[in-house]
């Protein structure tokens, strides 16, 4: 499970606000003897979590709070976001052979007679996607099969890796449309030291809440 919290608007506050998130959710996984890998990417935090926690998942959306930062006699507003998401597991490609279709050319090119005269060249057309790679640069056909099945699982390799991107960023705006003030699933209030969740209307002492117990 990976959870990414991130500051929204505020400045500087809201990035201490995303702070204390981070230490909410460290809090719950310490508590669930969970291990956790903490890294900051810019202004984003990424902590990886061995497992799946339920508490964890519970508290994705934007979080609001408003209070008098310790720079400032004003109360102000910040917000930031909570994200969780599965491991992005490496791909692994494996072609079938019934999806391809091998057809063997004439080289051409530098190379030597050999080449020129030989059905060394190699195509592969992977049908599902369309991908067509073909390979001369080798004196045999083996030679070129292999380079061009190699250069073939690259390629979708990456179109994996793209969908996969694609279905997270998916997933992150099903969880956080934006982070803007008037956007939240969560408001701390400092003044009455409650956390309000509002998709269920429960409220939960704030002091406790920071320590992961709600």
């Amino acid at each position: 499970m990976v959870v990414e919290v991130r500051p929204g608007e505020g400045g500087d506050d809201a990035e201490m606000f995303a702070s204390e998130l981070a230490d909410v959710v460290l809090s719950i996984c310490r508590r669930n003897s969970v291990w956790v890998h903490r890294r900051a990417t810019g202004r984003t935090l990424v902590l990886e979590l061995e497992s799946h926690v339920p508490e964890v998942q519970m508290l994705t959306g934007t979080h609001r709070i408003q209070r008098i930062p310790s720079n400032s006699q004003r109360r102000h507003t910040s917000t930031a976001t909570i994200v969780a998401l599965d491991l992005e597991p490496e791909p692994d490609v494996v072609i079938d052979e019934s999806e391809i279709r091998i057809e063997t050319k004439r080289g051409s090119g530098p190379g030597g007679q050999h080449r020129n005269v030989t059905d060394s060249a190699v195509e592969v057309l992977h049908r599902p996607t369309g991908i067509v790679v073909q390979i001369d640069s080798g004196r045999s056909q083996h030679q070129n099969k292999d380079r061009a099945i190699g250069v073939l699982t690259e390629r979708l390799t990456r179109l994996e890796r793209q969908q996969a991107k694609r279905e997270r960023n998916a997933g992150r705006l099903m969880q956080v449309a934006n982070a803007e003030r008037p956007s939240k699933d969560w408001t701390w209030n400092t003044q009455r030291g409650e956390v309000l969740c509002h998709s269920t209307g429960m409220r939960y002492d704030l002091a406790r809440f920071k320590q992961g117990r709600f």
